[in-house]
Protein backbone atom coordinates (compact mmCIF):
# COMPACT_ATOMS: atom_id res chain seq x y z
CA UNK A 1 0.00 0.00 0.00
CA UNK A 2 1.30 3.59 -1.02
CA UNK A 3 2.71 5.59 2.16
CA UNK A 4 -0.25 7.85 4.04
CA UNK A 5 0.24 10.85 5.78
CA UNK A 6 0.07 11.98 9.06
CA UNK A 7 2.17 12.15 12.17
CA UNK A 8 4.18 9.96 14.39
CA UNK A 9 1.25 10.15 17.11
CA UNK A 10 -1.18 8.87 14.73
CA UNK A 11 0.54 6.25 13.30
CA UNK A 12 2.56 4.92 16.28
CA UNK A 13 -1.02 4.79 18.15
CA UNK A 14 0.57 6.00 21.71
CA UNK A 15 0.30 9.28 23.22
CA UNK A 16 3.22 9.65 25.44
CA UNK A 17 5.93 8.51 22.41
CA UNK A 18 6.86 11.79 20.75
CA UNK A 19 8.59 12.70 17.62
CA UNK A 20 11.50 12.91 19.42
CA UNK A 21 11.73 10.00 20.50
CA UNK A 22 10.48 8.32 17.09
CA UNK A 23 13.02 9.39 15.08
CA UNK A 24 16.13 7.42 16.80
CA UNK A 25 13.18 4.64 18.06
CA UNK A 26 14.20 5.21 21.36
CA UNK A 27 14.81 9.53 21.97
CA UNK A 28 15.89 11.48 25.03
CA UNK A 29 13.40 11.22 27.83
CA UNK A 30 11.99 15.06 28.27
CA UNK A 31 14.00 14.96 32.06
CA UNK A 32 17.32 13.83 30.02
CA UNK A 33 17.39 17.07 28.03
CA UNK A 34 17.26 19.86 30.65
CA UNK A 35 19.18 22.82 28.95
CA UNK A 36 22.65 23.02 30.34
CA UNK A 37 24.49 26.49 30.97
CA UNK A 38 26.38 27.55 27.66
CA UNK A 39 28.59 30.27 27.00
CA UNK A 40 26.14 31.73 24.26
CA UNK A 41 23.64 30.79 21.57
CA UNK A 42 23.28 31.16 18.02
CA UNK A 43 19.75 31.57 16.55
CA UNK A 44 19.32 31.85 12.89
CA UNK A 45 22.97 32.96 11.64
CA UNK A 46 22.74 33.45 7.75
CA UNK A 47 24.73 31.10 5.61
CA UNK A 48 27.67 32.53 3.78
CA UNK A 49 26.84 32.95 0.34
CA UNK A 50 30.27 31.83 -0.81
CA UNK A 51 30.94 28.41 -0.23
CA UNK A 52 28.89 26.23 -2.36
CA UNK A 53 26.66 23.00 -1.81
CA UNK A 54 28.59 20.43 -3.58
CA UNK A 55 27.68 17.19 -3.66
CA UNK A 56 29.91 13.69 -3.26
CA UNK A 57 31.35 12.55 -6.32
CA UNK A 58 28.75 9.34 -7.32
CA UNK A 59 30.69 6.44 -8.64
CA UNK A 60 27.93 3.69 -9.46
CA UNK A 61 28.08 0.00 -10.69
CA UNK A 62 28.39 -0.69 -14.44
CA UNK A 63 26.95 -4.38 -15.11
CA UNK A 64 26.42 -5.56 -11.83
CA UNK A 65 29.60 -4.52 -10.36
CA UNK A 66 30.95 -2.14 -8.44
CA UNK A 67 35.03 -1.87 -8.24
CA UNK A 68 36.76 0.85 -6.66
CA UNK A 69 40.07 2.08 -4.77
CA UNK A 70 39.59 4.08 -1.82
CA UNK A 71 42.67 5.50 -0.36
CA UNK A 72 42.34 6.84 3.04
CA UNK A 73 44.78 9.91 3.24
CA UNK A 74 45.48 13.45 4.85
CA UNK A 75 43.47 16.28 2.70
CA UNK A 76 43.96 20.04 2.86
CA UNK A 77 40.89 22.03 2.82
CA UNK A 78 39.42 25.18 3.80
CA UNK A 79 36.84 25.36 6.81
CA UNK A 80 34.88 28.77 7.61
CA UNK A 81 38.29 30.48 5.69
CA UNK A 82 40.67 28.50 7.46
CA UNK A 83 43.56 26.39 6.35
CA UNK A 84 43.15 22.84 7.57
CA UNK A 85 44.33 19.10 7.04
CA UNK A 86 41.63 16.66 7.70
CA UNK A 87 41.76 13.39 6.37
CA UNK A 88 39.35 11.98 3.68
CA UNK A 89 39.01 9.10 1.13
CA UNK A 90 40.14 9.86 -2.56
CA UNK A 91 41.33 13.37 -1.13
CA UNK A 92 37.15 14.16 -0.51
CA UNK A 93 35.56 15.24 3.10
CA UNK A 94 33.01 13.10 2.19
CA UNK A 95 34.33 10.43 0.55
CA UNK A 96 32.37 9.31 -2.89
CA UNK A 97 29.06 8.37 -2.46
CA UNK A 98 28.78 4.68 -3.84
CA UNK A 99 25.50 3.75 -5.93
CA UNK A 100 25.00 -0.13 -6.23
CA UNK A 101 21.64 -2.24 -6.72
CA UNK A 102 20.27 -5.12 -5.19
CA UNK A 103 22.57 -8.23 -6.04
CA UNK A 104 25.69 -5.94 -7.34
CA UNK A 105 29.18 -6.91 -6.20
CA UNK A 106 30.86 -4.46 -4.43
CA UNK A 107 34.71 -4.37 -4.56
CA UNK A 108 36.82 -1.95 -2.65
CA UNK A 109 40.40 -1.61 -2.50
CA UNK A 110 41.92 0.26 0.59
CA UNK A 111 44.94 1.88 0.42
CA UNK A 112 45.92 3.46 3.84
CA UNK A 113 47.88 6.42 3.70
CA UNK A 114 46.85 8.34 6.91
CA UNK A 115 50.08 6.99 9.14
CA UNK A 116 48.13 5.15 11.47
CA UNK A 117 46.33 1.79 11.32
CA UNK A 118 42.78 1.65 9.80
CA UNK A 119 39.83 -0.46 8.77
CA UNK A 120 36.53 -0.29 6.94
CA UNK A 121 33.14 -0.73 8.09
CA UNK A 122 29.96 -0.56 6.02
CA UNK A 123 27.39 0.78 8.47
CA UNK A 124 23.98 -0.91 7.77
CA UNK A 125 24.56 -3.28 5.19
CA UNK A 126 23.34 -6.62 5.21
CA UNK A 127 26.53 -8.30 4.20
CA UNK A 128 29.12 -10.97 6.10
CA UNK A 129 30.84 -9.96 8.62
CA UNK A 130 33.91 -12.56 8.17
CA UNK A 131 36.96 -12.66 5.62
CA UNK A 132 37.21 -10.01 3.48
CA UNK A 133 33.65 -8.30 3.49
CA UNK A 134 32.00 -5.75 7.04
CA UNK A 135 35.15 -7.17 9.47
CA UNK A 136 35.93 -5.04 12.16
CA UNK A 137 38.46 -7.22 13.48
CA UNK A 138 40.72 -6.43 10.36
CA UNK A 139 43.57 -4.22 10.93
CA UNK A 140 45.15 -2.58 7.84
CA UNK A 141 48.36 -1.03 9.09
CA UNK A 142 49.92 1.66 7.56
CA UNK A 143 51.16 1.30 3.73
CA UNK A 144 49.20 -1.08 3.33
CA UNK A 145 46.25 -2.32 1.30
CA UNK A 146 43.00 -4.41 1.73
CA UNK A 147 41.04 -6.06 -1.10
CA UNK A 148 37.28 -5.82 0.44
CA UNK A 149 34.25 -7.57 -1.28
CA UNK A 150 30.62 -7.33 -0.46
CA UNK A 151 27.83 -9.18 -2.62
CA UNK A 152 24.24 -7.19 -2.09
CA UNK A 153 21.83 -9.44 -1.41
CA UNK A 154 19.18 -9.51 -3.96
CA UNK A 155 16.23 -8.86 -1.23
CA UNK A 156 18.54 -5.78 0.34
CA UNK A 157 16.30 -2.83 1.62
CA UNK A 158 16.89 0.15 -0.80
CA UNK A 159 18.02 2.87 1.10
CA UNK A 160 20.92 4.60 2.40
CA UNK A 161 23.91 3.26 3.85
CA UNK A 162 27.25 4.86 4.71
CA UNK A 163 30.80 3.61 5.52
CA UNK A 164 33.65 4.45 7.69
CA UNK A 165 36.84 3.26 9.70
CA UNK A 166 36.13 0.98 12.52
CA UNK A 167 39.69 -0.03 13.80
CA UNK A 168 39.02 -0.36 17.82
CA UNK A 169 41.05 2.22 20.00
CA UNK A 170 40.75 4.64 16.59
CA UNK A 171 37.33 4.70 15.47
CA UNK A 172 36.05 8.05 17.07
CA UNK A 173 39.61 10.01 16.26
CA UNK A 174 39.42 8.80 12.86
CA UNK A 175 35.60 9.61 11.80
CA UNK A 176 36.40 12.96 13.62
CA UNK A 177 39.25 13.57 11.11
CA UNK A 178 37.08 13.21 8.11
CA UNK A 179 36.43 9.89 6.73
CA UNK A 180 33.08 8.86 5.76
CA UNK A 181 31.10 8.57 2.44
CA UNK A 182 27.46 7.60 1.83
CA UNK A 183 26.42 3.87 0.57
CA UNK A 184 22.78 4.18 -1.68
CA UNK A 185 21.14 0.57 -2.49
CA UNK A 186 18.72 0.76 -4.98
CA UNK A 187 15.63 -1.41 -5.65
CA UNK A 188 15.05 -1.57 -9.88
CA UNK A 189 14.08 1.67 -11.28
CA UNK A 190 13.67 4.26 -8.90
CA UNK A 191 11.38 7.08 -9.20
CA UNK A 192 12.87 9.59 -11.28
CA UNK A 193 13.40 12.37 -8.62
CA UNK A 194 16.50 14.46 -8.12
CA UNK A 195 18.83 13.70 -5.14
CA UNK A 196 20.78 15.24 -2.75
CA UNK A 197 23.05 14.18 -0.14
CA UNK A 198 23.57 15.03 2.95
CA UNK A 199 26.21 14.40 4.86
CA UNK A 200 26.47 16.04 8.54
CA UNK A 201 29.63 15.91 10.85
CA UNK A 202 31.79 18.13 12.86
CA UNK A 203 35.37 18.55 14.05
CA UNK A 204 37.95 20.84 15.44
CA UNK A 205 41.38 22.15 14.83
CA UNK A 206 44.12 23.53 16.81
CA UNK A 207 45.84 26.39 16.23
CA UNK A 208 48.06 25.42 13.49
CA UNK A 209 45.44 23.71 11.46
CA UNK A 210 45.39 20.14 12.48
CA UNK A 211 42.28 17.85 13.91
CA UNK A 212 42.27 18.43 17.43
CA UNK A 213 42.61 15.15 19.78
CA UNK A 214 40.23 15.04 23.12
CA UNK A 215 40.73 14.75 26.25
CA UNK A 216 39.49 12.32 29.40
CA UNK A 217 36.28 14.23 30.13
CA UNK A 218 35.07 15.26 26.19
CA UNK A 219 35.36 11.32 25.76
CA UNK A 220 33.36 10.62 28.39
CA UNK A 221 30.47 13.12 27.50
CA UNK A 222 31.14 12.39 23.77
CA UNK A 223 33.36 14.99 21.91
CA UNK A 224 31.11 17.52 19.95
CA UNK A 225 33.37 19.75 17.46
CA UNK A 226 33.19 23.44 16.54
CA UNK A 227 32.82 23.60 13.32
CA UNK A 228 29.67 21.64 11.80
CA UNK A 229 30.12 20.62 8.32
CA UNK A 230 27.54 19.42 5.90
CA UNK A 231 29.73 18.02 2.50
CA UNK A 232 32.80 19.83 4.28
CA UNK A 233 31.77 23.04 4.36
CA UNK A 234 30.20 25.41 6.83
CA UNK A 235 26.63 26.57 6.22
CA UNK A 236 26.90 26.22 2.15
CA UNK A 237 24.56 27.37 -0.35
CA UNK A 238 22.92 25.28 -3.27
CA UNK A 239 19.91 25.82 -5.28
CA UNK A 240 16.74 23.96 -6.56
CA UNK A 241 14.61 24.56 -9.37
CA UNK A 242 11.37 26.10 -8.46
CA UNK A 243 8.25 23.98 -7.74
CA UNK A 244 10.77 20.71 -7.89
CA UNK A 245 10.86 17.88 -5.78
CA UNK A 246 13.74 15.83 -4.49
CA UNK A 247 14.86 13.23 -2.11
CA UNK A 248 17.46 13.98 0.19
CA UNK A 249 19.46 11.47 1.67
CA UNK A 250 21.23 12.67 5.95
CA UNK A 251 23.57 11.20 7.44
CA UNK A 252 24.62 12.01 10.73
CA UNK A 253 28.19 10.91 10.00
CA UNK A 254 29.25 13.10 13.85
CA UNK A 255 31.36 11.26 16.37
CA UNK A 256 28.90 11.85 19.22
CA UNK A 257 26.22 14.95 18.38
CA UNK A 258 22.73 14.00 18.12
CA UNK A 259 20.75 16.27 15.32
CA UNK A 260 17.90 18.10 16.03
CA UNK A 261 16.57 18.89 12.75
CA UNK A 262 14.13 20.54 10.67
CA UNK A 263 13.24 21.54 7.30
CA UNK A 264 12.27 25.28 6.98
CA UNK A 265 11.00 27.24 3.41
CA UNK A 266 9.85 24.27 1.45
CA UNK A 267 5.90 24.12 -0.39
CA UNK A 268 6.32 20.47 1.30
CA UNK A 269 8.86 18.08 3.81
CA UNK A 270 8.43 14.52 4.49
CA UNK A 271 10.54 11.88 6.32
CA UNK A 272 9.99 8.76 4.29
CA UNK A 273 12.72 6.61 6.07
CA UNK A 274 15.40 6.22 9.06
CA UNK A 275 18.37 3.67 8.47
CA UNK A 276 17.76 2.68 5.31
CA UNK A 277 14.53 1.45 6.33
CA UNK A 278 10.98 2.59 5.13
CA UNK A 279 8.75 4.69 7.75
CA UNK A 280 5.07 2.90 7.14
CA UNK A 281 3.83 6.60 7.23
CA UNK A 282 5.47 9.15 6.22
CA UNK A 283 5.62 12.48 8.33
CA UNK A 284 6.62 16.08 8.79
CA UNK A 285 10.00 16.68 8.49
CA UNK A 286 10.34 18.59 11.71
CA UNK A 287 12.21 18.13 15.02
CA UNK A 288 13.61 14.90 13.52
CA UNK A 289 16.10 13.61 16.36
CA UNK A 290 18.84 11.94 14.25
CA UNK A 291 21.83 9.92 17.10
CA UNK A 292 25.42 8.96 16.05
CA UNK A 293 25.60 7.11 12.64
CA UNK A 294 21.46 7.40 12.26
CA UNK A 295 20.18 7.95 8.76
CA UNK A 296 17.59 9.73 7.78
CA UNK A 297 15.72 10.30 3.66
CA UNK A 298 13.03 13.22 2.86
CA UNK A 299 11.07 14.42 0.24
CA UNK A 300 11.41 17.93 -0.33
CA UNK A 301 9.30 20.65 -2.56
CA UNK A 302 10.55 23.63 -3.24
CA UNK A 303 8.56 26.47 -3.47
CA UNK A 304 8.27 28.86 -6.60
CA UNK A 305 10.49 31.51 -4.70
CA UNK A 306 12.67 31.90 -1.66
CA UNK A 307 14.62 29.85 0.29
CA UNK A 308 15.14 26.09 1.73
CA UNK A 309 16.40 25.34 5.18
CA UNK A 310 18.29 22.59 6.81
CA UNK A 311 17.79 23.65 10.50
CA UNK A 312 19.23 22.40 13.23
CA UNK A 313 19.04 22.67 17.17
CA UNK A 314 20.74 21.67 19.92
CA UNK A 315 20.20 18.21 21.64
CA UNK A 316 22.53 18.45 25.08
CA UNK A 317 23.19 15.83 27.39
CA UNK A 318 21.57 16.16 30.61
CA UNK A 319 25.22 16.02 32.55
CA UNK A 320 27.32 17.41 30.32
CA UNK A 321 28.24 20.41 32.72
CA UNK A 322 29.90 22.14 29.70
CA UNK A 323 32.62 19.56 29.81
CA UNK A 324 33.49 17.63 26.59
CA UNK A 325 30.76 19.30 24.38
CA UNK A 326 31.41 22.24 22.41
CA UNK A 327 30.73 25.80 24.60
CA UNK A 328 27.67 26.78 21.71
CA UNK A 329 24.04 25.64 21.52
CA UNK A 330 22.31 25.72 18.44
CA UNK A 331 18.80 27.07 17.84
CA UNK A 332 16.96 26.42 14.40
CA UNK A 333 20.70 27.12 12.69
CA UNK A 334 20.93 27.07 9.69
CA UNK A 335 23.44 24.03 8.39
CA UNK A 336 22.81 24.48 4.82
CA UNK A 337 20.37 26.53 2.25
CA UNK A 338 19.01 25.94 -0.69
CA UNK A 339 17.66 28.82 -2.72
CA UNK A 340 15.39 28.90 -5.09
CA UNK A 341 16.47 29.57 -8.48
CA UNK A 342 15.14 32.36 -10.75
CA UNK A 343 17.33 31.49 -13.59
CA UNK A 344 16.40 27.51 -13.96
CA UNK A 345 13.23 26.36 -15.72
CA UNK A 346 9.89 25.80 -14.12
CA UNK A 347 9.17 21.95 -13.38
CA UNK A 348 5.61 21.07 -12.23
CA UNK A 349 5.87 19.74 -9.02
CA UNK A 350 5.02 16.05 -9.11
CA UNK A 351 3.91 14.36 -6.22
CA UNK A 352 5.67 10.85 -6.45
CA UNK A 353 3.92 7.35 -4.69
CA UNK A 354 5.99 5.60 -2.89
CA UNK A 355 4.99 2.24 -1.69
CA UNK A 356 6.87 1.31 1.61
CA UNK A 357 9.05 -1.74 1.56
CA UNK A 358 7.42 -4.96 2.91
CA UNK A 359 9.13 -5.82 6.94
CA UNK A 360 8.42 -8.91 8.41
CA UNK A 361 7.18 -8.00 11.71
CA UNK A 362 8.88 -9.84 14.26
CA UNK A 363 6.18 -9.76 17.05
CA UNK A 364 4.68 -12.63 15.07
CA UNK A 365 7.31 -14.53 15.35
CA UNK A 366 8.71 -17.15 17.83
CA UNK A 367 12.13 -16.09 19.98
CA UNK A 368 14.86 -18.77 20.42
CA UNK A 369 16.40 -16.20 23.65
CA UNK A 370 15.81 -13.32 25.28
CA UNK A 371 18.45 -11.35 26.34
CA UNK A 372 19.72 -8.50 28.61
CA UNK A 373 22.10 -5.96 27.65
CA UNK A 374 23.41 -3.38 30.23
CA UNK A 375 25.08 -0.84 28.98
CA UNK A 376 27.00 1.42 31.90
CA UNK A 377 30.08 3.76 31.78
CA UNK A 378 31.56 6.02 34.86
CA UNK A 379 30.00 8.42 36.76
CA UNK A 380 30.71 12.37 36.33
CA UNK A 381 32.23 11.99 40.19
CA UNK A 382 34.24 8.94 39.04
CA UNK A 383 35.85 10.86 36.15
CA UNK A 384 36.24 14.25 38.27
CA UNK A 385 38.11 11.93 40.89
CA UNK A 386 41.38 13.00 39.24
CA UNK A 387 42.49 9.12 39.65
CA UNK A 388 45.65 8.55 37.39
CA UNK A 389 44.76 5.65 36.11
CA UNK A 390 41.36 6.33 35.17
CA UNK A 391 43.02 9.04 32.61
CA UNK A 392 45.68 6.89 31.41
CA UNK A 393 45.84 6.83 27.21
CA UNK A 394 42.62 9.44 27.14
CA UNK A 395 44.30 12.25 25.44
CA UNK A 396 44.95 13.07 21.39
CA UNK A 397 45.36 11.22 18.95
CA UNK A 398 47.46 7.92 20.04
CA UNK A 399 48.03 5.55 23.01
CA UNK A 400 44.79 3.64 21.72
CA UNK A 401 46.98 1.06 19.01
CA UNK A 402 47.47 -2.21 21.84
CA UNK A 403 43.73 -3.91 22.55
CA UNK A 404 42.72 -4.67 24.44
CA UNK A 405 42.94 -2.52 27.90
CA UNK A 406 43.93 1.79 27.04
CA UNK A 407 44.74 2.34 30.75
CA UNK A 408 42.37 2.24 33.57
CA UNK A 409 39.49 3.85 32.01
CA UNK A 410 38.64 1.84 29.36
CA UNK A 411 37.25 -0.78 31.63
CA UNK A 412 34.82 1.53 33.28
CA UNK A 413 33.02 2.01 29.61
CA UNK A 414 30.83 -1.85 29.45
CA UNK A 415 28.25 -3.55 28.35
CA UNK A 416 26.63 -5.84 30.54
CA UNK A 417 29.90 -5.39 33.12
CA UNK A 418 32.83 -6.09 30.68
CA UNK A 419 34.57 -4.16 28.15
CA UNK A 420 35.26 -5.36 24.73
CA UNK A 421 38.28 -7.70 24.26
CA UNK A 422 38.70 -9.01 21.11
CA UNK A 423 39.60 -12.38 21.89
CA UNK A 424 36.25 -13.05 24.09
CA UNK A 425 33.10 -13.88 22.37
CA UNK A 426 30.37 -12.41 24.70
CA UNK A 427 26.97 -13.48 22.72
CA UNK A 428 26.72 -16.53 20.92
CA UNK A 429 23.53 -16.91 18.59
CA UNK A 430 22.13 -19.27 16.81
CA UNK A 431 21.80 -18.46 13.35
CA UNK A 432 18.30 -18.50 11.51
CA UNK A 433 16.42 -17.67 15.10
CA UNK A 434 14.81 -14.36 15.93
CA UNK A 435 15.95 -13.12 19.84
CA UNK A 436 14.38 -10.15 21.92
CA UNK A 437 17.08 -8.43 23.64
CA UNK A 438 16.58 -5.81 26.25
CA UNK A 439 18.83 -2.73 26.62
CA UNK A 440 18.95 -1.49 29.52
CA UNK A 441 20.94 2.38 30.59
CA UNK A 442 22.22 2.32 33.74
CA UNK A 443 23.89 6.05 33.18
CA UNK A 444 22.81 9.44 33.29
CA UNK A 445 23.40 9.58 29.48
CA UNK A 446 21.89 8.42 26.31
CA UNK A 447 23.77 5.67 24.42
CA UNK A 448 22.75 5.13 20.67
CA UNK A 449 23.14 0.92 20.40
CA UNK A 450 24.32 -0.03 16.85
CA UNK A 451 24.46 -3.93 15.84
CA UNK A 452 26.82 -4.93 13.05
CA UNK A 453 25.15 -6.78 9.80
CA UNK A 454 21.71 -7.32 11.38
CA UNK A 455 18.80 -4.68 11.75
CA UNK A 456 17.09 -4.45 14.56
CA UNK A 457 13.07 -3.81 15.40
CA UNK A 458 12.21 -1.71 18.01
CA UNK A 459 9.28 -3.22 20.24
CA UNK A 460 9.16 -0.57 22.98
CA UNK A 461 10.95 2.46 24.51
CA UNK A 462 10.95 3.05 27.89
CA UNK A 463 7.28 2.06 28.94
CA UNK A 464 6.17 2.59 25.56
CA UNK A 465 4.92 -0.27 22.92
CA UNK A 466 5.19 0.71 19.44
CA UNK A 467 2.60 -0.11 16.83
CA UNK A 468 4.37 0.55 13.98
CA UNK A 469 7.44 -2.46 12.53
CA UNK A 470 10.12 0.28 13.06
CA UNK A 471 13.60 -1.29 11.85
CA UNK A 472 16.95 0.73 13.19
CA UNK A 473 20.73 -0.19 12.69
CA UNK A 474 21.40 2.79 15.47
CA UNK A 475 18.59 2.57 18.40
CA UNK A 476 18.97 5.39 21.00
CA UNK A 477 18.28 4.41 24.81
CA UNK A 478 17.96 6.97 26.55
CA UNK A 479 19.04 8.05 30.02
CA UNK A 480 18.13 5.49 33.04
CA UNK A 481 15.58 3.52 30.86
CA UNK A 482 15.84 0.75 28.29
CA UNK A 483 14.57 -0.27 24.77
CA UNK A 484 13.61 -3.80 23.71
CA UNK A 485 13.87 -4.86 20.34
CA UNK A 486 14.17 -8.27 18.20
CA UNK A 487 16.49 -9.33 15.45
CA UNK A 488 16.38 -11.90 13.18
CA UNK A 489 19.82 -13.32 13.05
CA UNK A 490 19.99 -14.79 8.87
CA UNK A 491 22.30 -15.45 6.46
CA UNK A 492 25.65 -14.79 7.57
CA UNK A 493 27.50 -16.95 10.79
CA UNK A 494 30.83 -15.92 12.17
CA UNK A 495 31.63 -12.98 14.45
CA UNK A 496 30.87 -9.45 14.11
CA UNK A 497 30.11 -6.66 17.11
CA UNK A 498 27.23 -4.25 18.91
CA UNK A 499 28.47 -0.75 20.69
CA UNK A 500 27.69 2.09 21.69
CA UNK A 501 27.69 4.49 18.26
CA UNK A 502 29.24 7.57 20.55
CA UNK A 503 32.46 6.39 18.99
CA UNK A 504 34.50 7.58 21.79
CA UNK A 505 32.16 5.64 24.19
CA UNK A 506 32.97 2.73 21.80
CA UNK A 507 36.99 2.98 21.08
CA UNK A 508 36.72 3.30 25.70
CA UNK A 509 34.92 -0.74 25.89
CA UNK A 510 31.26 -0.15 25.64
CA UNK A 511 31.48 -2.49 22.90
CA UNK A 512 30.77 -6.74 22.72
CA UNK A 513 31.51 -9.50 20.22
CA UNK A 514 28.33 -11.52 19.03
CA UNK A 515 29.19 -14.87 17.35
CA UNK A 516 26.42 -16.39 14.64
CA UNK A 517 26.63 -20.27 14.20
Amino acid sequence: MPLRLGGYAEAMGSKNITRRNLIIGGGIAAAGIAGATVAYEITKPPAPSTVTLTQPEIIAATDGVLDITLTAAPVEKTIAGKTVTMAGYNGSVPGPTLRLHQGDLLRVKLVNQLGATTNLHTHGLHVPATGNADNPLLMISDGESFQYEYRIPQDHPGGTFWYHPHHHGQTANQVFAGLYGTIEVMIGDEPGLDERVLVISDTSFTTDGKVAGANMMSKRMGREGDYILVNGSVQPVGSIAPDTAERWRIVNACTSRYLNLSVDGAWKAEQIAVDGHDLEATAPAQGMILAPGNRTDLLVWSGKTGEVRLNYTTVPHPDSMNMGQAQTTYRNYALATIGVSKDAAKAAIAVPTFVPQRKTDLRNVATAAKRTFVLNMPTMNAMMSGNSNSMSGMSGMSGMENMPGMGGVSHSFTINGQSFNPNRVDTTVALGTVEEWTIVNKSTMAHPFHLHIWPQQVLKVGTDELSEVRVQDVVNVPAKSSVVVRIEFTDYAGPTVYHCHILDHEDLGMMGLIEAK
